[in-house]
C-alpha cells in the first residue's frame, strides 16, 4: 500500500491520478475537507471515470508535524511518496517553514524507519542545489554551502533532504526529485495560474534571471519510474529547459494577453521596489514577499542540468512550449 502526503496540493492530485491509473492502492492525507473536495473536481475535469478513480483513494486526516496523527496512516503502508510541503518565499514563515519542512519529513523519515517501508521518494527542490557550476550549469554534483545565497525556504528543504539520508543510512531506500518551476493545469494555487494571474497587468515587471522549468506530468512521470525501478540512494533534478524569464512571460502575454507592457526588472529597481515594501509593511502592515535572497534567486542566469534521470531509466521531456502554449 502506497502512502502520498501532500495529496490535496498540485503535484499530490496529479501523482494521485496517475497511481490510481497504475492500478495501485493508494492512502493520501488531507488537512482540509474542502481540499479534497478540490482533488475530486479535478479528477472529473480530466476523466470522464473521475469519480470513480477519486473513490479509490484512501483518505486520512492528518498533519504531517503532529506524530500521533501518523501513527494511524502508516498502518499497513509500504511505500512513501513524500509531497507535502509549505513553499514561501517571506522571511515571516521561518518557523512554519521550519516545522512543516524540516520536521514534518522528519516524522515521516522515523515512522518510515519504525515501520520498515520499503522505498521512498521525496520531493525537494532546485532551491537546495549548490550554486557551484561548471560551464555555467548546476547539477547533482553541485556542493551545497551555507552561504547568504539561499533563501528560509531552500535551508528548510535542504535540512529535509538531510533527514531523508539519514533515512537511507537506517536501512530505508530512498530517492529524492529535485524539480524546477512546475508547469501545468491543476490544483490552485500552481505556478502557471500565478504567472496569468501576474501578467493580467497592465504593466509586467519580468526578472533578469533565468527560470528553470518542467512540465508536471514529467515530474509525476519521473517520480513514479524512479520508484518502480531498482535505483535508490539517488537524487535527480527534474528540469526540462532553461527559459529567461522575459521569454516566459513573453509567450504567455502573446498567446493570452497580446498588448501588456514589459519592462525588465533589473537588481537595481528590484532592490528599490525592496525597500517600498519595507515601508508599506511598516505603516500599513502589509506582508513582505521580496527579500535580497529571493532577488538574487530570480536574477541568477546560471542554467540547471536535468539530463541525469533520462541516462538511468527510460524517461524523456515533453515538448514544453506547446504544452504551455495548450494549457493557457
Amino acid at each position: 500500500m502506497i502512502l502520498v502526503t501532500g495529496g490535496t496540493g498540485f503535484l499530490g492530485s496529479h501523482l494521485l491520478l496517475h497511481l490510481v491509473r497504475n492500478k495501485k492502492t493508494v492512502v493520501a492525507t488531507f488537512r482540509k475537507e474542502n481540499r479534497v473536495k478540490n482533488v475530486e473536481k479535478f479528477f472529473c475535469s480530466l476523466d470522464s471515470n473521475g469519480k470513480n478513480i477519486f473513490k479509490k483513494i484512501l483518505w486520512r486526516k492528518c498533519d504531517i508535524t503532529i506524530i500521533p496523527d501518523l501513527q494511524e496512516v502508516f498502518n499497513g503502508i509500504t511505500h512513501v511518496y513524500h509531497c507535502a510541503a509549505l513553499i514561501s518565499f517571506s522571511n515571516k514563515d521561518i518557523i512554519k517553514l521550519n516545522l512543516v519542512n524540516k520536521i514534518g519529513t522528519q516524522n515521516i523519515v522515523n515512522f518510515s524507519i519504525k515501520n520498515k517501508i520499503k522505498k521512498i521518494a521525496y520531493v525537494s527542490s532546485i532551491a537546495t542545489l549548490g550554486n557551484e557550476n561548471k560551464d555555467n550549469q548546476i547539477d547533482e554534483n553541485s556542493i551545497w554551502e551555507n552561504d547568504d545565497y539561499h533563501s528560509p525556504y531552500a535551508f528548510s528543504k535542504h535540512l529535509a533532504e538531510l533527514e531523508i539520508w539519514r533515512a537511507i543510512e537506517e536501512g530505508v531506500p530512498s530517492v529524492i526529485i529535485n524539480p524546477g518551476i512546475i508547469l501545468g493545469k491543476g490544483i490552485i494555487p500552481n505556478p502557471l495560474h500565478s504567472l496569468k494571474k501576474y501578467i493580467e497587468k497592465n504593466i509586467i515587471f519580468y526578472p533578469s534571471g533565468v527560470a528553470h522549468l518542467v512540465l508536471i506530468n514529467d515530474v509525476v512521470n519521473g517520480l513514479f519510474k524512479l520508484m518502480e525501478s531498482d535505483i535508490v540512494n539517488e537524487n535527480f533534478i527534474l528540469v526540462s529547459e532553461n527559459w529567461s524569464y522575459k521569454d516566459l512571460f513573453f509567450l504567455i502575454n502573446s498567446k493570452k494577453y497580446k498588448k501588456n507592457i514589459m519592462i525588465k526588472l533589473n537588481p537595481f529597481f528590484a532592490h528599490l521596489t525592496l525597500f517600498i515594501e519595507f515601508v508599506l509593511s511598516i505603516f500599513f502592515f502589509r506582508k513582505r514577499i521580496l527579500n535580497f535572497k529571493l532577488i538574487k534567486s530570480i536574477s541568477n542566469s546560471k542554467k540547471i542540468n536535468g539530463n541525469k534521470i533520462k541516462k538511468k531509466i527510460d524517461f524523456k521531456y515533453s515538448n514544453l512550449q506547446k504544452i504551455i502554449i495548450e494549457d493557457l
